[in-house]
């Protein structure tokens, strides 16, 4: 497979700090917006360091549908999560994502659907998974669905008026929180 020299590869990498190289540029509220103008500036796919861990970002539809996909130039799911950085990355091109992402996807740091190399046990899983996410499967549960964010909205409209009629300061309502329990809801009614 084809080999891809990372220093040739354009990003913000070449005025990071020695050292901690991009790290603190990232390290903010709107990092969102930061990733989006390197990737005006740059391209679809640019380089970017944190300390001693090299990161390839790709942004391009196409380049993202090539390697995730399947056939000529997809990645090996486990490969897309080395456990090192080096100066080549193949094939190309390669995705970095840093040491340690295992265990954001699991506490444990076992492999997950998301990362777990794709054997026949992971296939049977997959399979499952992806029958019960079906378009089909979608679109019977779709009245389920919709009444459970219905029912949150009503709640989040509940609190705002009561805190407008009492003249207090809207209240901080954590949205993943809500958006759990919403998830869990629907898969408790639905399965």
């Amino acid at each position: 497979s084809a080999l891809l020299d990372l220093r040739k590869i354009p990003g913000p990498w070449t005025t990071g700090l020695p050292l901690f190289g991009n790290m603190f540029q990232v390290m903010r509220l709107d990092y969102h917006r930061l990733l989006l103008q390197w990737a005006n500036q740059f391209g679809g796919i640019y380089r970017v360091r944190a300390l001693w861990i090299d990161s390839v970002v790709v942004t391009d539809p196409k380049l993202l549908a090539t390697i995730c996909g399947r056939g000529p130039g997809a990645l090996e799911k486990a490969s897309i999560i080395p456990m090192h950085s080096s100066q080549t990355i193949g094939p190309v091109p390669q995705a970095c994502v840093p040491p340690g992402v295992l265990q954001m996807c699991s506490v444990a740091g076992h492999p997950n659907l998301v990362s777990a190399k794709t054997d026949p046990a992971w296939r049977a899983v997959r399979k499952a998974v992806a029958t019960s996410l079906s378009l089909q499967n979608i679109k019977k549960k779709y009245p389920v669905m919709q009444g459970c964010v219905e029912k949150m909205v009503h709640q989040l409209a509940e609190l705002s008026d009561a805190c407008a009629a009492t003249g207090n300061p809207p209240l901080i309502v954590d949205v993943d929180q809500m958006a759990a329990r919403v998830t869990l809801d629907v898969i408790g009614l639905v399965w």
